[in-house]
């Protein structure tokens, strides 16, 4: 529900603060994923492992999660591939375990951030 914007000038610490909280957050055990985009690693340069590398973290984080992931890639292991709608990964592969893990994080009233740095990068 809520957002947290950082921006400012190239060159003026944003992607440090966001790495720095980032640790902090996953030691505090409240790091559901990150993803930081660069134009010098190739890999992270796009949005091609975007949703892979964020479902991965949402599974690692809860169980729900890695079950609905689970399920929804030996229904369509299909889902994996490329050539497949960014939108269709998202909503199976991040928006789905996202939308069972609200009620169960919310009952438990526990917090879970999701850290993006560097958007612009892609």
């Amino acid at each position: 529900k809520k957002i947290i914007w950082l921006s400012g000038e190239s060159g003026s610490g944003k992607s440090a603060v966001a790495y720095t909280l980032a640790q902090e957050l996953h030691t505090s055990g409240v790091l559901a994923a990150s993803f930081f985009f660069s134009r010098r690693h190739p890999a992270r340069s796009t949005s091609d492992s975007f949703i892979h590398t964020i479902s991965y973290q949402l599974g690692v984080h809860h169980p729900l999660a890695k079950e609905i992931i689970t399920k929804a890639l030996v229904d369509d292991p299909s889902l994996l591939k490329p050539e497949r709608s960014r939108n269709e990964q998202f909503v199976q592969l991040v928006l789905e375990p996202l939308r069972a893990l609200k009620f169960v994080w919310r009952d438990a009233k526990m917090i879970a951030i999701m850290l993006f740095d560097a958007l612009d990068e892609c």
